[in-house]
């Protein structure tokens, strides 16, 4: 008889190079009996849902055992991935971070009595004393905060996502540096205040976008909001009598967007405006003279920043259960921590204005009043910020967006490799640094929301006749 055919190969696993994400491709299927597995196509088929950007599949290789140690001894190939091998960008990144976690046990065991003794020796005044406590509470931020920069870099594998998360990252350090050199140069605050004001609006706009990608981008972002029920988009008291209810789609999410990029407008022309008044004493920070520029611009700023926080609470109300199902992607804390600094930051302040200007804060040696109050702002940030970096390393953690860790957020566990980042750390960087889709939606949205809606549903007819010209 003749002999039987030999079974078709198991399963594998690769990862996919499509756009639309994690996704199980046509390999997973057996190939015939005799003939060779068909090499993985470019589309595949969305294992959770909504055509989620930019996740990968492990690859097979994560599915088999690891080889032995010794194989690469007996002339077998190396026992170490390519992305895991001495030398390579994972293994120099996991260096970086166990050298900015020993330097931040060194400075937290051996800074504070060299500070201290310092002071006491060079019998340094109270506003030497205040600066090197805060570059004491700075130099325990930096090693965290850079640490997490550094993983999300060096784990490229969700570029969508994770430029957006790298600027909210930067925020922490940012805020932190700020206000120590405001200590130091306290006279020309305002003009070190106007960087972390312009960072500010950079972060709640990539926030913004952040929640976008966690839906799967804009198109399927549409699509979701369109099966939602009409009444989410009904504003709620005082708004409903005063502004009219946001059309579940393309409407509601151009509402929510122009609602977060006024805001980065706004920020924008008052930091130009208030690096304007300044020079000529006009602004005066914590004045609420009706004749100084500093109680309108607050006020404006205020308004704008309620609003921008407002639109993102309705998108987030509108999708909260498809941010946490079919991937629990924890919005809430995220969230917390990028309002946390921005609004409690802020509110802060305005209270200490407050506290000045009924006379509650006074001037302290050669400090005037107006120093003061801004030294007690920069010292608690500077504080703050500590903390703030401990949450943002958990909450914002790199390992969300790896290969081998499931749709849970729990990692696989293992020594199985994985495929190499998607771009270099360079690449990396510059994909999070340069905003083009900010400046490519405020010019979408110049003309107002109506008109970006018109413009894009002329686009879908263009793209559907195409279509059927070419059937």
């Amino acid at each position: 008889p003749a002999p039987a055919p030999s079974p078709p190969p198991p399963p594998t696993m690769s990862f996919s190079g499509a756009e639309d994400g994690l996704g199980l491709n046509e390999s997973l299927l057996p190939a015939a009996p005799g003939s060779a597995p068909a090499p993985a196509p470019r589309s595949s088929i969305n294992l959770f849902g909504r055509g989620r950007k930019n996740h990968r599949t492990p690859s097979s290789s994560s599915l088999a055992p690891a080889p032995r140690p010794d194989a690469a001894a007996r002339g077998g190939p190396s026992p170490w991935p390519a992305s895991s091998a001495p030398g390579s960008p994972r293994v120099e990144a996991s260096s970086v971070g166990r050298f900015l976690a020993l330097a931040t046990f060194v400075v937290l065991v051996i800074a504070v009595p060299v500070v201290a003794g310092f002071g006491i020796a060079e019998r340094a005044d109270g506003e030497h004393l205040v600066f090197y406590g805060a570059g004491f509470l700075v130099l325990l931020t930096l090693p965290i905060s850079i640490r997490e920069i550094v993983m999300h870099l060096t784990h490229w594998y969700m570029p969508g996502v994770q430029k957006y998360v790298v600027r909210i990252l930067w925020m922490v350090p940012l805020y932190a540096v700020q206000s120590w050199l405001s200590l130091r140069f306290h006279h020309a605050t305002t003009y070190i205040d106007a960087g972390r004001n312009l960072y500010e609006a950079f972060v709640i706009q990539s926030f913004l976008y952040l929640l976008i990608e966690f839906l799967g981008g804009q198109e399927t972002l549409i699509e979701i909001l369109r099966s939602k029920d009409e009444s989410l988009g009904v504003h709620s008291f005082p708004f409903r009598h005063v502004l009219e209810t946001w059309v579940m789609g393309e409407e509601f999410m151009f509402q929510c967007k122009w609602g977060v990029l006024q805001f980065v407008i706004f920020k924008v022309a008052s930091t130009m405006l208030i690096l304007l008044l300044e020079p000529a004493g006009l602004y005066d920070e914590g004045s609420f003279s009706m004749l100084r520029g500093f109680v309108y611009i607050s006020f404006v700023n205020n308004i704008s920043q309620m609003w921008a926080l407002y639109s993102l609470m309705m998108l987030y109300y509108a999708t909260r259960h498809d941010l946490v199902a079919p991937v629990d992607w924890k919005p809430v804390g995220k969230f917390l921590c990028v309002k946390g600094v921005i609004f409690f930051t802020w509110w802060q302040g305005f209270g200490i204005a407050i506290l000045t200007y009924y006379d509650i804060i006074t001037a302290v040696g050669e400090w005037d009043q107006s120093s003061v109050a801004g030294g007690l702002q920069d010292i608690l940030i500077c504080f703050e910020m500590l903390l703030f970096s401990v949450a943002h390393s958990y909450t914002f953690t790199y390992k969300e967006y790896c290969p081998q860790v499931d749709a849970g957020g729990a990692e696989r566990g293992g020594d199985a490799p994985i495929g190499p980042p998607t771009a270099s750390f360079g690449d990396a960087l510059w994909a999070s640094v340069v905003p083009k889709e900010t400046y490519r939606d405020i010019e979408k949205l110049r003309h107002g929301t109506g008109e970006a809606v018109k413009a894009r549903e002329g686009r879908q007819m263009n793209i559907q006749l195409l279509d059927s010209e070419q059937i």
